[in-house]
């Protein structure tokens, strides 16, 4: 995702549609999952944490 976005210059909504034009088989991220996904790259936070579940 980052790649193609970098292909489009930063622009998140480019890169939604060039990212859904080149695979169709994939689920499609929206513009704020990718600008998510750029902002966690760049304070090296890729790693998913793994979230707690707490029951009431």
């Amino acid at each position: 995702m980052i790649t193609v976005l970098g292909e489009c210059h930063n622009n998140y909504n480019a890169a939604t549609r060039l990212y859904a034009e080149r695979f169709p088989d994939r689920r499609h991220p929206t513009n704020v999952t990718i600008h998510s996904l750029t902002v966690r790259a760049r304070r090296r936070r890729l790693a998913r944490q793994s979230r707690i579940l707490t029951l009431k």
